[in-house]
């Protein structure tokens, strides 16, 4: 075993030798093979971030959008009413909230700048399981009339308009015209939506039986140890319920429960990823396949060299620890 180690080594350093002196046949085995690797590791790195990479939040896992599904109106957000039903009523969920996407003005800082920004009900910071990096996020006092002009910002907002300046919490800005006092910052990676700021959502007392309008974006956060086809098994049940209590607003309407993270990358995503992970691998094949015909090429180009050996002594042996050894 030693000695065929050996001769396999003599045949590596005879290789490199070769490489260095400007072998044409073995440096094209070595860009094909190169190509073929680097390929693949760029490929890899895009299906890792898509596929396999967690998202920034504490068991992501359990983290699922709730949707309304209508047989021909589609797809849309919960209507406040049936958000406080299934709220109560489910055993499920941990927590629920819902936000309200808008843009905003921001003055004070300078120049007025447009930002993004979410409208959240309570509890939006604690589905996510994140807390603040700075300050610290809503808590149930701030979803008071009065005392809820206060915000949160994004870290990328932080470093743009504050310049990371820890001493932002407290101070105070206009939005749309009125004062709010920032008191957090989100850490870096939480600002899934490219959300800049967020600030208190205190529905009118009137909203919460609101069933005609569905615009209340619902995130929800499972109970250790439930599964998502729990969740819709019983939203489902909570709905047929629901369809015989407010038949006028809630006639043929059927829950969706979604993970986060299918929702942010999608089927389509996902399946473009997996479809060009398999596409550099044949590259990578196609890569293998070309270097063993170039070596086969060149085994037949040796063939003399390799009768010269045998006739000065060299054995099979000799022969196949020196190919393996390339």
């Amino acid at each position: 075993m030693a000695t065929l180690l050996g001769r396999m080594s003599a045949g590596a350093r005879q290789a490199v030798h070769r490489l260095v002196t400007g072998d044409a046949s073995a440096i094209m085995i070595v860009l094909c093979l190169s190509i073929g690797l680097a390929v693949n590791a760029a490929a890899f790195t895009v299906f890792s971030a898509v596929l396999l990479r967690p998202l920034q939040y504490p068991d992501e896992e359990r983290l699922v959008l709730v949707f309304e599904r209508h047989p021909t109106r589609g797809r849309m957000a919960v209507t406040p009413g049936n958000f406080v039903d299934w709220q109560n009523r489910s055993r499920s969920f941990e927590r629920a909230t819902a936000f309200l996407d808008s843009d905003f003005t921001l003055t004070g800082q300078g120049e007025p700048v447009r930002v993004r920004g979410q409208e959240v009900i309570r509890d939006f910071f604690q589905v996510y399981g994140v807390d603040a990096l700075v300050g610290s996020v809503f808590q149930s006092e701030h979803y008071t009339t009065g005392a809820n002009h206060v915000t949160v910002i994004s870290y990328g907002f932080w470093q743009a308009a504050f310049g990371g300046d820890a001493g932002v919490v407290g101070r105070m800005v206009d939005i749309d015209d009125r004062p709010y006092r920032v008191i957090g910052v989100m850490p870096r990676g939480f600002e899934l939506w490219n959300i800049d700021l967020w600030i208190p959502w205190v529905p009118e007392p009137a909203l919460w039986s609101e069933r005609r309008f569905h615009y209340f974006p619902t995130l929800a956060r499972l109970k250790k140890g439930a599964q998502i086809a729990q969740a819709q098994a019983e939203l489902s049940a909570i709905y047929s319920a629901l369809e015989l209590e407010s038949p006028q607003t809630n006639a043929q309407w059927r829950p969706e429960v979604e993970p986060l993270r299918q929702f942010i990358f999608g089927d389509s995503l996902q399946n473009t990823a997996a479809v060009l992970q398999a596409a550099v691998l044949l590259v990578l094949g196609v890569a293998c396949i070309n270097s063993m015909f170039l070596i086969a090429a060149r085994a037949l180009e040796r063939r003399r060299e390799s009768m010269v050996r045998v006739a000065l002594g060299a054995t099979h042996i000799d022969r196949a620890a020196e190919s393996l050894g390339e």
